[in-house]
């Protein structure tokens, strides 16, 4: 079940159909279906994420559970909740999908996933990495 709404005439989805993301990828002119019918989009020259970019909080309860270093840097919680507020105001001005999944299917050790991104095939490609469920008690996890 998906939802769709306008708000200051920006549309955002909330956990959209498959059909709704492959179609909006299409009339963005972000992909096109193969002969096959299979969803081919181009990534364009850069296709990871830079090792130098990764910024994680740290979590008080698990402070040497993270192997800290070069890769995984640390980042103040005020640093962060001003480039995730920038971010948000950036996305309320844009036409945006929302999908809500987790991680693992032990709820002892789930995590809820919520993944906010203006790119449909974006959105697409999370919705199969991730679980289609939610736990009520688990914490969460922000993907912008």
């Amino acid at each position: 079940m998906y939802m769709s709404q306008m708000h200051n005439d920006v549309l955002s989805w909330s956990n959209p159909a498959d059909a709704v993301l492959i179609e909006a990828t299409i009339a963005h002119n972000m992909g096109h279906l193969t002969d096959h019918g299979a969803l081919a989009v181009q990534t364009g020259v850069y296709t990871g994420r830079s090792p130098l970019d990764r910024y994680i909080v740290p979590d008080m309860a698990h402070p040497d559970d993270i192997w800290w270093g070069e890769v995984n840097r640390r980042i103040d919680a005020s640093v962060y909740e001003k480039l995730e507020s920038r971010v948000l105001t950036y996305l309320l001005t844009h036409e945006h999908y929302e999908l809500r999944s987790s991680v693992n299917a032990d709820p002892t050790y789930a995590y809820n996933v919520k993944v906010i991104s203006e790119s449909p095939w974006h959105t697409l490609f999370a919705k199969y990495l991730f679980r289609d469920d939610w736990h009520q008690n688990a914490e969460m996890v922000t993907i912008l």
